[in-house]
């Protein structure tokens, strides 16, 4: 009984403490030219692309 308790508190701490350590909040209060800066630095679209994506963003 008390190992059950034991392991329910603990589930309930991990889902609501953000352990492993997710920043949620980042990706909120970035802008659409941050993100796509981001995945270019990260290699995900070209160069083609990124300048494509961020003529698109500006209009």
């Amino acid at each position: 009984m008390f190992i059950g308790l034991l392991a329910a508190g603990l589930l309930v701490y991990v889902v609501f403490s953000g352990f492993p350590n997710r920043n949620f909040s980042d990706s909120v209060h970035k802008n659409p030219e941050d993100i796509l800066r981001e995945r270019f630095a990260r290699g995900e679209i070209d160069e083609k692309q990124y300048q494509q994506m961020k003529d698109t963003l500006r209009r």
